[in-house]
């Protein structure tokens, strides 16, 4: 099987957001150099956790802008989320993106209603038929209050040849079964909790979302899994577990992506905000201490060097 995306880790950005709600372009430079020096080459924004869902057409041009600037200093793959009620919308933010140089996206299904068989083939024709010369990963989440399945991904990956993947954090062993199994050529994308399984039972990339506060430590891990090195991966898995385990500890329930990927910022540069955009609320600094400290007391080596702490 010829995949159409590598196997590989994949990871999004938070947005750093002054007092006043405007962006804070020196911390956003930074946190995206930051994963480049660490090793990530996939790197997109614009997901939930980069507020994809919230930002202006002029906020989502401005960043484009300066991602597609720092991801060219070096051997990436810029990748622009694609999140929007509005067909019109996410064709025309596609056309932003290309204007940077871009040509990855990842996209989701709007999502007021869900959409019927016939509305669902149509989107995917429409968008990814629109521009042959993009690739595009669907964001496969139940907030399109439609969940592809693996069997609807592999009819439509023999109509789409630029439909490539999908991110696709299902819960379920059997989906991440199914998904691992699949012979459409796509590659899925699965969280750190589903990687030893999906990998076991066939192939499936990383979406990297706690493991961005350790890269070097979440590509050991990705490494050791999809080369059968059984013994590090469950080391390395266990300890993501419970380095995971300490969010419901720390941490309010009912928050947006946004506002842990903004703890895993803060983690590295402590400069990094947790406000996301309104009228949503992220942690607070008293819960990202207690998450900072729950990780030190217990997971000390997942903390880097270079966090400041």
């Amino acid at each position: 099987m010829q995949r159409r995306y590598p196997l590989t880790v994949i990871s999004g950005l938070g947005i750093p957001w002054t007092e006043d709600y405007e962006l804070d372009e020196r911390l956003l430079r930074e946190e995206i150099r930051g994963l480049l020096e660490r090793g990530l080459k996939h790197i997109y924004v614009f997901g939930t956790g980069g507020e994809g869902y919230a930002v202006t057409d002029e906020q989502y041009e401005e960043i484009v802008a300066i991602f597609a600037e720092e991801m060219k200093k070096t051997e990436s793959y810029p990748m622009a989320g694609l999140i929007s009620l509005s067909y019109n919308t996410i064709i025309k933010r596609i056309k932003i993106a290309i204007k940077y140089g871009i040509k990855d996206f990842l996209m989701a299904m709007p999502s007021w209603g869900a959409l019927n068989d016939e509305e669902m083939r149509r989107f995917f024709v429409d968008v990814c038929g629109s521009f042959p010369d993009c690739r595009f990963l669907n964001y496969n989440l139940p907030r399109a209050k439609r969940v592809i399945t693996p069997e609807e991904f592999e009819s439509l990956a023999k109509e789409i040849p630029n439909l490539v993947g999908a991110k696709f954090c299902s819960k379920d062993m059997f989906v991440v079964r199914n998904m691992s199994e699949n012979q459409s050529g796509l590659t899925f994308f699965v969280n750190e909790i589903a990687l030893i399984h999906g990998n076991w039972l066939g192939e499936c990339g990383l979406l990297s979302s706690v493991g961005n506060i350790n890269i070097k430590k979440t590509l050991e891990f990705f490494d050791a899994t999809i080369n059968g090195d059984l013994p590090t991966a469950l080391k390395l898995g266990k300890e993501l577990a419970g380095v995971h385990r300490g969010l419901s500890l720390c941490c309010s329930k009912g928050r947006m992506d946004g506002a842990y990927d903004k703890l895993y910022a803060k983690l590295i540069n402590p400069e990094f905000p947790l406000r996301l955009l309104p009228p949503y609320t992220g942690f607070t600094e008293e819960e990202f201490e207690s998450f900072r400290l729950y990780i030190k007391n217990n997971y000390p080596d997942w903390l880097e060097p270079q966090s400041r702490y």
